[in-house]
């Protein structure tokens, strides 16, 4: 099915249930979900400092990541695996390691569009324990 818009051929148009997912237009990308953070969780509720930790991220529309602790500053991670599945959404799964101790540490997961960090971010909590 086809829909003209002053003119012009609407050529596709993706939902998800009622939610807008994006419309092409004459061949051309008009509009698309911007990414989101949907999800994010650590593997452990607890571990000691400087120790691996897993953790993971659920995005929609985002070409990249990055993981940010409550003091602002991004985190390296490491063993980084990215899942893309048919709902369009991508799983990241990965490992950090955090350096300084504190109860209900609070780390923010952005979704990113290109060099387009997405202002939606899902959080995940944990607790780092001196060695």
């Amino acid at each position: 099915m086809r829909y003209m818009i002053e003119g012009t051929a609407l050529s596709g148009l993706a939902c998800e249930g009622k939610t807008l997912l994006g419309l092409v237009l004459d061949g051309r990308v008009i509009y698309r979900t911007p990414a989101a953070a949907l999800s994010a969780s650590f593997d452990k509720a607890s571990v000691k400092v400087n120790t691996p930790v897993g953790w993971t991220l659920v995005v929609r529309n985002a070409t990249s990541y990055s993981i940010y602790n409550s003091s602002g500053n991004k985190m390296g991670v490491s063993n980084v695996t990215k899942t893309d599945h048919p709902d369009g959404t991508t799983t990241y799964r990965g490992e950090l390691q955090i350096g300084s101790a504190g109860k209900d540490r609070t780390f923010n997961f952005y979704a990113h569009d290109g060099s387009w960090q997405s202002p939606n971010t899902a959080t995940a909590t944990i607790t780092i324990t001196a060695s």
